[in-house]
């Protein structure tokens, strides 16, 4: 489970992405140009599958989904973490122009007005999930920025349950 975010090429006068078909869109680059934007703002990133890019930062990672499109029209970010995946979001954002749209409050993200309000959001109802499946007597781990549910076996006799 993840926040999700969309990076666009639109200018600052576009306010909802309903004014486009998904075809019509401003292309980013090419999925080489997009790396290369993204390796000089994380020296880090690491591409060991070439439509993943992902950052491993204390209190936050942030996984870069292009696809198998070529060039790209959007790029989907996964994060996970605390509210500071913010500077790194908008750390892109202000390299190439692009703009973040959060899929969680259905906006751009302003960078001035509460820009974390989506992932804090998406916290809180994965908070809600996190305490519905341990309350079902499943084990939740966190590893990192990550959590994970560890089935609980059953006894051999309990299978029809």
């Amino acid at each position: 489970m993840s926040w999700d975010v969309w990076l666009y090429n639109l200018p600052s006068s576009v306010t909802s992405l309903e004014q486009f078909y998904p075809q019509d869109l401003p292309l980013l680059g090419s999925k080489s140009s997009v790396i290369g934007q993204l390796k000089k703002a994380f020296p880090d990133i690491s591409f060991s599958d070439p439509n993943w890019g992902i950052i491993d930062r204390p209190g936050f990672s942030i996984e870069f989904n292009f696809g198998e499109d070529d060039p790209l029209n959007l790029l989907g970010l996964h994060v996970r973490g605390i509210d500071d995946a913010i500077g790194a979001i908008r750390a892109i954002c202000e390299a190439s122009s692009w703009r973040a749209f959060d899929t969680t409050t259905g906006s751009f993200i302003d960078f001035q007005n509460n820009p974390a309000l989506g992932l804090q959001q998406w916290r809180s109802f994965r908070d809600k999930v996190v305490a519905k499946i341990s309350a079902q007597g499943e084990e939740v781990v966190q590893k990192g920025n990550y959590s994970f549910v560890i089935k609980k076996k059953k006894a051999w006799w309990q299978f029809w349950k």
